[in-house]
């Protein structure tokens, strides 16, 4: 459990992305709902992680447990938790605000 932790831990720092552009070259944002403020947020769209170095930390892990069998964890997909609609994007987007800009 100790080795999943960690490859999460560094999958989360893994802050080399960008944010994603158009075509044009506008910034891509996603819609997301915040269980916190029960509300419909806009937040940045990043580039697709790469993982590259995951089966070489991975093979390291397995190899440190005592266990031979590391048995996979399932990865469910759960419904969507906010009680009302999402807005239209461009609705989230005018009314976005940043502390980097």
């Amino acid at each position: 459990m100790a080795a999943r932790t960690v490859l999460a831990v560094l999958d989360h720092n893994n802050s080399e992305r960008q944010q994603k552009k158009t075509s044009e070259g506008k910034q891509c944002f996603k819609v997301a709902y915040t269980k916190n403020s029960a509300k419909w947020v806009i937040k940045p769209a990043y580039d697709v992680k790469t993982y590259d170095h995951v089966c070489e930390l991975m093979q390291s892990a397995v190899q440190q447990q005592q266990s031979p069998c590391v048995s996979p964890v399932a990865c469910l997909r759960r419904q969507n938790i906010a009680p009302i609609a999402a807005p239209p994007r461009h609705e989230l987007l005018s009314q976005h605000l940043s502390r980097f800009q």
